[in-house]
């Protein structure tokens, strides 16, 4: 998983490394999140949520390397956000995230035991916050 800073389409040679012929079934993974560079002070929710629609996704559209993989992500945020908003903000990145063809993994199925818990897939499938369409 390259750094973060690297983690675009076009940053450093990523696109290029370990491809085919050469090399088969090989993943490029990024971790993604919203919770770092996302500060309340420079960010919002629905600011956030354009951003991943946007801008984020075409990422996705424009990485010619091989098959994506995101290793890591979450819907914890910096902000308190109401279920409706929550819930737009974890269909923006579902939406990105089917871009992904090596597929993705949430950061944990449990976040010890706490209900409300945004970084626990657990947690949020029972709240009704992760829906696949």
């Amino acid at each position: 998983m390259p750094m973060l800073y690297q983690q675009k389409p076009y940053d450093g040679n990523w696109a290029t490394f370990m491809t085919e012929p050469n090399f088969y079934n090989m993943r490029h993974e990024w971790h993604h999140y919203h919770v770092w560079g996302f500060e309340a002070d420079k960010w919002t929710p629905d600011k956030i949520i354009t951003w991943i629609n946007s801008v984020e996704t075409k990422y996705y559209d424009e990485w010619k390397g091989n098959w994506l993989f995101v290793g890591e992500w979450s819907i914890a945020s910096n902000f308190n956000m109401d279920d409706a908003t929550l819930k737009r903000f974890a269909n923006a990145q579902l939406n990105m995230f089917k871009k992904a063809v090596g597929g993705w993994t949430y950061w944990a199925w449990r976040y010890y035991d706490n209900t409300e818990s945004e970084w626990s897939m657990k947690a949020m499938l029972k709240r009704g916050m992760l829906q696949w369409q």
